[in-house]
């Protein structure tokens, strides 16, 4: 499921189109994993990828990510179900960055 912010502005790097925000939530698939902490501490990277630094056509919108940091971690519940979030700020090349 994915759900964006109305509105676009230019993106810093390369004049595609940015959207301010954009939350996007998976569901496991085939994987050996069953532990939310793990789940979400694998998929974060990936996350942070998709958002800031190669997208679905080859562009690096923000110039690519120079470093994270990560911000906050902790269980959460989900549809009533036990789950866990990682959040990271993210820097990037150009433009203000952003959290993941």
């Amino acid at each position: 499921v994915m759900m964006t912010t109305d509105g676009t502005y230019d993106c810093p790097a390369d004049g595609s189109v940015c959207r301010h925000g954009l939350v996007i939530s998976r569901t496991v698939t085939a994987n050996a994993e069953s532990s939310p902490k793990a789940l979400a501490r694998q998929d974060i990277e990936d996350a942070a990828d998709d958002a800031y630094d190669v997208d679905l056509v080859g562009n690096k919108p923000f110039g690519g990510i120079e470093s994270h940091e990560e911000v906050a971690a902790g269980p959460v519940a989900v549809a009533g179900r036990a789950g866990y979030y990682v959040r990271w700020r993210v820097k990037t090349a150009e433009g203000p960055g952003g959290y993941v």
